[in-house]
């Protein structure tokens, strides 16, 4: 704030006040500072690059510019410098520029301000395409005066500037960016400079995937404080700045090439540490690296080829880095004067332990059953009279169209089990298949990074259809050392992954007189889920209580109702179109309820994720079909009891929400080698759809490399089977605090029974999430394992 206060003659106080915002800024440190520099070059030398599916991300362009991802396709015929163009014009760049034959400008410059648009150097290249392509300009900047200076880049797509004793480092200091897609648009970013000088500079640019016609520009200037834009080296005499670029001058220090992770990444693994340098006018001293880790000091590996020199770090499941925001921090030395250190932060993701106990030693994989029990059920709304409805596109309630509880109200599953689709291949039994191939599905024009692109089997199904649908996917999938492990799920729509046999509960299971049955319901909660909804998520502990059926729920409730310790179940029918599921969920907590269940309007079809909004709701909200008689299931039966929980399996990754094809990565530790129960849940609610299932290999790139689950044909792939050699067995049981604890080895589903003669076996429900069971009090109980042949998902 400014404030300003003063006397005229009169002897009167006259002022006001002013605010107004510095931006951020970086100072560049005086210690940069180079000479030799031949400032008859004006100038910059350039890199152009054209490789691999550019996605927009500045850390991708820099790997690209490494040559990390792929051999360059530009054009070099001009690279005359160390394989460098030395370019002596304006950095006013536009793809179809007037030198290209194209007649339209981009940007602050253009033909009509005496500044045409020049061509990429080397873009495009012998293939004739622009996208895909990166460029690196390094320069030595004069600036002749101390002070603030603005600058600013004109790109599509984006861009980064970089100072420091060598401006290509990877962890130089970070001027302005525009880290993403963009038509032209402008970046400003204010630095300082603490004394006149020439410091190294570095900009990088990029332009993103997509052909034919991928336009993109770049312009490269400062700004003066009254606002004009100078292109930098502008050989007009009104040109005032003082900056002034030239492409010769001393050869630079070493620098890192290379940093995983890199600054400011998000979703990284908790495991890995990898830096390259790479010697320059002086070479890199390997026994002064240091490294720490959130400022504990750590012992990498160091390793020197050639001129590059390999820093890293594996960290074992026991001092992994924590999920959330972690430090690392580099120093080093180089054969002259240079001392580097650098820090840098970045956010490492969430990750869970399998557990070792459900898992079965490497050896006990079965190899005379490789691949996946496949589980398909679909749903065509159609065959009932209901055409043009659709299934919720949320997880909890697709699990439920895969364990067919839409049916018999929807018709039944028209997945084609007999002639198996596009696929030809016939179910095993039911609307079960063993698939021994990889995860790479292309259902509906959705393909995703690899070209396998099976058909789904089972699809389309009896009706022409192919919406509407979810499959599981159920084996043993082997993990040959123990270790941190990363995973990718490419979906469309959402998926999950889980250890386990099956799921161990549907989201709702009712009981009562002469009833024991799960119920399809699609949950209401929003927040990491991606649906915007309300409500809490479902508990892993379930939420149990009598389902209290209220016949008239709108606009409030008939009476002093009292739910307290039960369920409510509202009639969405009985309400006007003025009042909605979150008013009818809100009305119920009000009056106690422990969690809502709200009957669908049979004139709306099939459940959907709840409408409004309003006060918070905090309780549990499910929505189940009231269409094709279902709403007498609730209305005619009396002393039901509700169970509302989520399945308790440990989850690897998920994506609950409708999306298109793109990978979402998780990690996970797996405390000892073996082969794990893994399923993978992947539903579609209409519109394209395909399915990928990778694991991450860590390498050189920030990505690493994905590789297909149970490709036999890739090295490294990880295996999966549809069954082990061995059994699971029950360990003793363990009495602690009054309870008696079950725990077993091996992947089962635990049944229990009151008699063993004769025996009166079922499957407990829930299931346990894990492999340990604490005991209902009450009666005596005999329990055991057993492993369905095969093993449903």
């Amino acid at each position: 704030q400014l404030a300003v206060s003063f006397k005229d003659t009169t002897g009167a106080t006259l002022g006001g006040t002013r605010s107004f915002v510095v931006p951020v800024y970086n100072t560049v440190p005086a210690s940069d500072v180079v000479t030799g520099v031949n400032t008859s070059a004006p100038g910059f030398r350039i890199l152009p690059w054209e490789s691999g599916i550019e996605p927009n991300h500045v850390y991708w362009a820099n790997e690209q510019l490494a040559g990390l991802h792929g051999t360059n396709n530009a054009d070099l015929s001009a690279a005359t410098d160390n394989g460098y163009i030395d370019f002596t014009g304006l950095i006013n760049f536009n793809i179809g520029g007037i030198n290209q034959g194209g007649s339209g400008d981009a940007g602050d410059f253009q033909t009509s301000d005496s500044y045409p648009d020049q061509s990429f150097p080397g873009i495009p290249g012998a293939n004739g395409l622009t996208g895909d392509s990166a460029l690196e300009a390094l320069a030595f900047v004069r600036f002749q005066t101390a002070g603030v200076y603005q600058m600013g880049v004109n790109s599509d797509d984006g861009f980064a500037v970089t100072e420091g004793h060598n401006p290509q480092d990877r962890l130089a200091l970070n001027l302005g960016q525009f880290d993403g897609g963009r038509g032209s648009s402008d970046t400003i970013f204010t630095f300082v400079v603490p004394t006149a000088g020439t410091y190294p500079f570095r900009l990088m640019w990029y332009n993103g995937n997509g052909e034919a016609g991928n336009g993109a520009n770049l312009e490269w200037f400062t700004v003066q404080p009254d606002g004009t834009k100078v292109l930098i080296n502008d050989p007009s005499p009104t040109n005032t700045t003082g900056v002034t670029a030239f492409y010769a001058g001393p050869a630079l220090p070493p620098h890192v090439s290379q940093v995983i992770p890199y600054p400011g990444a998000t979703g990284v693994r908790a495991d890995i540490i990898k830096l390259q340098l790479i010697d320059g006018g002086t070479q890199v001293n390997s026994s002064s690296i240091k490294l720490r880790i959130n400022g504990s000091l750590v012992s990498p590996t160091v390793s020197k080829s050639g001129n590059t020199t390999t820093v890293s770090l594996v960290l074992d499941p026991s001092h992994l880095m924590a999920p959330g925001s972690n430090t690392a921090s580099l120093v080093w030395s180089d054969s002259g004067a240079l001392t580097a250190s650098n820090a840098w932060s970045f956010v490492v993701a969430p990750y869970v332990t399998l557990d070792a106990a459900l898992s079965s030693s490497v050896g006990s994989a079965d190899l005379t059953q490789p691949g996946f029990v496949l589980k398909v059920t679909q749903l065509d709304p159609a065959t009932v009279g209901d055409s043009g409805d659709s299934i919720a596109n949320q997880l909890d309630s697709s699990e439920g169209v895969l364990a067919g509880l839409y049916f018999p109200w929807y018709g039944v599953n028209v997945a084609d089990t007999v002639g198996g689709g596009f696929s030809a291949i016939p179910a095993v039994t039911n609307n079960l298949w063993y698939w021994t191939n990889a995860i790479d599905f292309n259902v509906i024009t959705s393909p995703g990074d690899f070209t396998y692109n099976y058909t789904l089997p089972g699809l389309p199904g009896t009706t022409g259809s192919e919406n509407y649908y979810a499959a599981g996917f159920q084996s043993y999938v082997v993990f040959p050392t123990a270790g941190f492990y990363q995973m990718g799920v490419s979906s469309d729509d959402g998926f999950r992954v889980s250890e386990g046999l099956g799921v161990s509960r549907q989201a709702l299971h009712v009981t009562g007189p002469g009833i024991d049955t799960d119920v399809a319901a699609v949950a209401t909660y929003g927040g990491t889920s991606g649906n915007a909804g309300y409500g809490a998520t479902l508990p892993l502990t379930p939420v149990t209580g009598p389902a209290v059926f209220v016949p008239v729920p709108c606009p409030n409730l008939p009476g002093a109702v009292n739910l307290a310790n039960k369920i409510g179940v509202a009639d969405y029918a009985s309400c006007d179109s003025g009042f909605n599921v979150h008013d009818l969920a809100y009305n119920l907590q009000t009056n106690g309820a422990l969690a809502a269940i709200i009957i669908n309007n049979p004139s709306y079809g099939l459940p959907f994720v709840g409408d409004g909004s309003g006060a918070p709701v905090t309780i549990p909200v499910l929505v189940v079909n009231g269409d094709f008689g279902q709403r007498d299931f609730w209305v005619t039966n009396s002393g039901l009891v509700a169970s509302i929980g989520a399945d308790a399996h440990i989850r690897l990754g998920e994506a609950d929400y409708a999306k298109g094809m793109g990978s979402v990565d998780f990690g996970f530790v797996v405390p000892t080698a073996g082969a794990y129960p893994i399923r993978l849940f992947n539903w579609q609610g209409g519109g394209g759809a395909g399915l990928e299932w990778t694991s991450i290999q860590p390498g050189l790139t920030a990505d690493g490399t994905r590789v297909l689950v149970n490709d036999s044909a890739t090295p490294g792939s990880l295996m999966a089977y549809r069954a082990v050699t061995t059994h699971p067995h029950l360990n003793s049981p363990v009495v602690a605090n009054g309870n008696v604890m079950l725990s077993w080895s091996g992947a089962g589903i635990l049944q229990k029974a009151t008699q063993l003669s004769p025996g009166n076996w079922s499957d407990v429900t829930p299931q346990p999430g894990a492999s340990s069971y604490i005991t209902p009090s009450g009666g005596t109980a005999f329990y055991r394992l057993r492993v369905p042949t095969p093993v449903e998902p």
